[in-house]
């Protein structure tokens, strides 16, 4: 297959249809470059990228660019940088980006959940967007824990329960964000949450 070419696949029947981008300039050619960027060193992890359906013809595309550096003692240490949360709107292959920071969104009803950090040690400086909570058309509804590096850990009944990393033992804090208001509270130690027993763990502050 050539490259720059598009694959649309019929699950139904089966079928792909090879589609090709517009010239260089076009807004299609510009989303294949930055959904497929070329890897900046050897030895790095490379670009990724992950997709959610959200329904007439929307996608929510988010991810990290990865690349190697050198830091101030000149050792080599892996660059992380969010690549953003876009909407992609499949029938004109046109897209926007509604959060450049973040690197992951989880899908909630009708809400995105975006969070995301990036960090480079050639300067030392680090960004966070804690929790940015969008519709999704794209409207921000509310952004909480600004500046801080946050996982959403669970959604359940309009709440996103969020873990917030500590310097010393316990070394997370849970909150209770309602998603409704954009509250936020303290988990309580009796509340118990349903987990599905086929759910994936997403990292190490599952369990």
């Amino acid at each position: 297959m050539a490259p720059g070419l598009v694959a649309e696949v019929d699950l139904a029947k089966l079928a792909v249809t090879y589609r090709e981008p517009e010239p260089a300039a076009s807004g299609l050619a510009r989303l294949l470059g930055w959904l497929d960027p070329t890897a900046e060193a050897k030895g790095a992890t490379g670009p990724t990228r992950s997709a959610h359906w959200l329904g007439g013809g929307l996608l929510a595309v988010t991810g990290t660019d990865e690349d190697v550096v050198e830091d101030a003692n000149g050792e080599q240490q892996n660059r992380i940088r969010a690549a953003g949360l876009s909407l992609i709107d499949t029938r004109s292959w046109s897209f926007r980006t509604i959060d450049e920071g973040a690197a992951e969104v989880r899908v909630a009803g009708d809400r995105l959940l975006a969070t995301g950090s990036s960090f480079d040690p050639a300067t030392g400086e680090g960004k966070s967007i804690g929790l940015a909570v969008y519709g999704l058309g794209g409207r921000k509804r509310f952004q909480r824990f600004d500046g801080r590096e946050v996982w959403v850990r669970h959604v359940y009944a309009g709440r996103a329960y969020v873990d917030l990393p500590l310097m010393k033992p316990p070394w997370s804090a849970l909150r209770v964000v309602d998603l409704d208001t954009g509250r936020v509270g303290r988990a309580g130690r009796a509340r118990r949450l349903p987990w599905l027993l086929l759910d994936a763990a997403s990292g190490r502050w599952d369990g």
